[in-house]
């Protein structure tokens, strides 16, 4: 439920910087507000968790908390937005095999 007040914030933030980017993280502010179904004032860490915890990509998903981010920034909070220990976390690839170079030769240890 988007006041005017918030909609006049979110042209605000779309005036400065990349065109492109800001619009798109506007609409995902926005979706975001929409699920939640409440005013932007009443959002808590509860409703940023099951957003996050929705089925969706792995980028999508960090772009989502980005924009939450920016959403926390615009209201003033101290601490940014929890971030869920969830897929696209816990399951990074560790790193490969640690390499030795000696002259022009590898090991692999």
């Amino acid at each position: 439920m988007l006041t005017p007040e918030w909609r006049h914030k979110l042209n605000q933030y779309a005036r400065r910087g990349g065109k492109t980017s800001r619009r798109r993280t506007i609409q995902r502010i926005e979706a975001f507000i929409t699920w939640c179904g409440c005013r932007p004032e009443q959002i808590g860490r509860r409703q940023v968790y099951e957003y996050l915890e929705q089925p969706m990509a792995e980028t999508t998903r960090r772009d989502h908390y980005y924009a939450i981010r920016r959403l926390w920034e615009m209201l003033g909070r101290p601490v940014p937005p929890p971030m869920p220990d969830i897929a696209w976390r816990s399951t990074a690839a560790p790193p490969g095999p640690k390499r030795e170079f000696n002259r022009g030769t590898a090991k692999v240890s």
